[in-house]
């Protein structure tokens, strides 16, 4: 699982990019240092640990997603809050 909740939001966040500070703030660098070096530990995982992508594992880790998401959702309801 850690291969879809690491790897594939890594590479989005890498592509569309939300910056409130811009080069050479060390935020910049830490937001493309960080994303990387999640998308290699997955690369790391997926070669030399054979985890895989397999379709049974992605709706696990959809559903715990979505249960996540759900229990947020009341938190943020119940304390006016955007976490």
């Amino acid at each position: 699982m850690i291969v879809y909740w690491g790897f594939i939001p890594s590479i989005i966040a890498l592509v569309l990019p939300n910056f409130t500070f811009d080069w050479p703030h060390f935020r910049y660098y830490e937001f493309f240092i960080s994303h990387f070096l999640i998308i290699l530990v997955c690369l790391y995982f997926m070669i030399y640990e054979n985890k895989r992508f397999y379709y049974k594992n992605m709706l696990l880790s959809l559903s715990i997603f979505v249960i996540y998401f759900f229990i947020i959702v009341i938190i943020n309801k119940n304390i006016n809050s955007n976490y």
